[in-house]
């Protein structure tokens, strides 16, 4: 796991194109609001935790924590691509055999 301070973690935040609205100074630490709510609390210790309801922000901004690497979450003017549904072909599965036939 990553250990954090404060400004590293904000400026992460920013550059993979999300908005903090609220910079919070809380018990041994700080938390960064972001626009659709969810949560990163930075305490002194370096670790972060990521908080707040399942949606895309809360992905990438727990995928940013992790250190991993995404492209930004898309506007919302962006087009959104067709789904395409993918059939999984159907197996069967024999177990022993038939010595009678």
């Amino acid at each position: 796991m990553k250990t954090w301070n404060w400004d590293d973690l904000t400026s992460a935040i920013i550059s993979h194109g999300l908005s903090i609205i609220e910079k919070k100074e809380i018990q041994h630490g700080k938390q960064a609001v972001l626009k659709d709510g969810s949560k990163a609390t930075c305490y002194t210790s370096g670790k972060v935790v990521v908080q707040g309801r399942d949606c895309d922000e809360k992905q990438l901004l727990q995928l940013i924590v992790d250190g991993g690497t995404k492209s930004p979450i898309p506007s919302s003017d962006a087009e959104v691509g067709s789904v395409v549904a993918v059939k999984e072909p159907k197996v069967f599965i024999v177990y022993g055999h038939d010595t009678q036939s």
